[in-house]
């Protein structure tokens, strides 16, 4: 989701040197005291194209749907910004290569979303291959009243 890919970009930030010029900065050769407009040098020049080669990366039809929301997400941001453009220059433009698209992925699958599942404490013994451990966390979750209430019910079959 958009809030998950913002976390991760938020944590990336975090890890960058707070010193560090953004990648803006020097793709166009400026700074926060200058105001006029130099002449680029050669290397200027191609810090910058290499810096709207990175924007437009985002525009291509392969490029997966998860960096197009961190991006989305990040483009007001230039630390959140700084920290993609670290990732597409290590995966060389490829995207899918990329370490933080990896981990992007990696999280979306590997989070549950969905309705909470009941188990009798039969299927729990089951799931944990242990009686001894299901019969703890079933008495565990029955000792507490608001744990009782909120986690555990009758069985459907049971008779009243």
């Amino acid at each position: 989701s958009g809030g998950d890919l913002e976390t991760e970009l938020d944590r990336e930030v975090k890890k960058e040197d707070d010193g560090s010029q953004n990648a803006h900065q020097l793709a166009t050769g400026t700074d926060a005291t200058s105001k006029k407009r130099k002449e680029k040098t050669p290397a200027q020049k191609a810090a910058h194209a290499r810096y709207m080669k990175f924007s437009r990366s985002f525009e291509r039809r392969d490029c997966p749907k998860e960096m197009k929301r961190a991006y989305s997400n990040a483009h007001y941001c230039k630390e959140k910004l700084a920290v993609l453009r670290d990732a597409w220059e290590q995966c060389e433009g490829e995207w899918k290569r990329s370490a933080l698209y990896k981990r992007f992925v990696e999280k979306n699958t590997t989070t549950q979303h969905g309705a909470r599942v009941w188990l009798t404490r039969s299927q729990v013994a089951r799931k944990y291959e242990s009686q001894s451990m299901a019969d703890k966390i079933c008495n565990a979750k029955l000792q507490d009243a608001e744990t009782k209430e909120k986690n555990s019910k009758e069985h459907p079959g049971a008779r009243k």
